[in-house]
């Protein structure tokens, strides 16, 4: 009887061992397999946001280019995609950016970004682009008046004939161009400041209530980003090295021109009440006056191709005329509208 009792305890727990061990084997399998998908999960991950930030980035590039394309955001997206961009440590993994689809009637462009194969990730932005094509174009005199023009002298040096090349402007178009070079319109307010020494004026508006050139051998510069507003400017004397070279923008209420130096015009020289003289003036671009009375020689010489219309707000008025193929100006403004990304083979 004690025997049978002592066999069967020791089955019991030689069932209870089998018991132990499959269950033992079953948690470290699972285990085991839980740690070997986490491995692979982590991978994964790994693998699809090292795509996904190589997408943005390459969709990042391509939204500079577009910003700064010449001619234009649309036409960056219709020439030069797709196109391939290497992004990553090394440059040495290709990214596609493709136009997916566009509605030309909602100004609305889709591009997308994924790897150039065996992509998973597909990143996509909706824009919106808005465009403005300017064609530049110049005054289509040299000179402009607005209420008087008075030609007293001799002709025989004005090379340029602007008595009969002269043009009238309107008064709408000449408050157009005091609108938009922000010419105050009481001359008192140009400033205090008297200069009569050498100066250049790369940028900026400068302000001057008198502007003395008595042939001193001075030289006076406006650069192509610089506006200069005088309230009266004399220019007088017989200097051999004097002289006034407007690259950008010269703007005076009353000028008494004389003396024996020129003024050379190249941007645009703008007098918003009376230009009185008879001395020189070399006039590349073009010059805008209320009124305009002058005697004696007539020194008028230059290209004399007229103002760029941009320069002064006018270039969509009927006074301009086209310009070249080069003087096109394609403006572009984007806005995302959306976005979204895929994960997936494709």
């Amino acid at each position: 009887m004690k025997d049978k009792l002592v066999q069967s305890e020791s089955g019991a727990a030689l069932i209870l061992v089998l018991f132990v061990v499959v269950l033992l084997a079953s948690v470290g399998s699972a285990m085991l397999f839980s740690t070997s998908y986490s491995k692979q999960t982590i991978v994964s991950n790994a693998e699809v946001q090292g795509e996904f930030y190589r997408a943005e980035g390459a969709i990042e590039v391509a939204l500079k280019e577009m910003e700064i394309y010449e001619k234009g955001a649309i036409a960056y997206l219709q020439e030069e995609l797709p196109k391939q961009f290497s992004i990553g440590a090394k440059n040495d993994i290709p990214i596609k950016v493709s136009l997916e689809s566009y509605d030309k009637e909602t100004n609305t462009y889709e591009i997308g970004a994924r790897y150039a194969s065996e992509s998973k990730v597909n990143r996509n932005l909706l824009l919106n682009i808005q465009e403005e094509t300017i064609v530049s174009g110049y005054l289509k005199s040299p000179l402009y008046f607005v209420e008087n023009f008075n030609y007293n002298g001799s002709n025989n040096h004005d090379t340029l004939k602007l008595y009969d090349n002269k043009l009238k402007m309107s008064n709408t178009d000449f408050n157009t161009v005091k609108a938009h070079l922000e010419i105050p319109n009481d001359a008192s307010n140009f400033g205090h400041e008297k200069v009569s020494s050498s100066k250049n004026y790369m940028s900026g508006t400068h302000f001057f209530e008198v502007l003395d050139y008595s042939g001193n051998d001075n030289q006076l510069y406006i650069g192509p980003d610089a506006i200069v507003m005088v309230k009266e400017m004399k220019v007088t004397g017989q200097g051999n090295t004097s002289n006034i070279v407007v690259d950008g923008v010269l703007i005076v209420n009353d000028l008494n021109h004389g003396g024996n130096f020129p003024i050379t015009v190249n941007g645009a020289l703008v007098v918003t009440s009376n230009y009185n003289g008879a001395g020189k003036l070399i006039i590349n671009s073009g010059i805008i006056v209320k009124n305009f009375s002058t005697s004696g020689n007539n020194d008028f010489t230059g290209e004399g191709k007229g103002i760029d219309c941009s320069l002064i707000g006018l270039a969509n008025a009927g006074l301009c005329k086209k310009g070249s193929s080069e003087d096109v100006t394609n403006t572009s403004t984007i806005k995302v509208e959306d976005y979204k990304t895929t994960i997936g083979n494709k």
